[in-house]
């Protein structure tokens, strides 16, 4: 289940609005890293290394007015390193 942010549509984003979307991008991350680990237990041959979530190296969220910039490094089962960046507009 999601987050609902209590902040107005277009307003400026609080730093506490920042750690809750910083908060919900790691939540998520680690689902995904649970979902993988019960594919491997009953289905190994479903993933490559290079689907599977190995770490979550880096979530940080920052605000600028009325957006937010996530950016997240994961490493991969071939111990590449993947960076994703995205903004939220509150």
């Amino acid at each position: 289940m999601g987050s609902t942010l209590q902040e107005y549509i277009g307003g400026v984003v609080s730093q506490g609005a920042c750690q809750e979307i910083q908060g919900e991008a790691l939540r998520v991350l680690q689902n995904y890293q649970e979902l993988q680990i019960r594919i491997l237990k009953s289905d190994p041959q479903l993933l490559s290394y290079s689907e599977m979530l190995i770490s979550i190296e880096e979530v940080t969220a920052v605000g600028y007015y009325d957006s937010v910039y996530v950016r997240i490094r994961i490493r991969n089962g071939s111990n590449e390193v993947q960076t994703i960046v995205t903004e939220v507009t509150v």
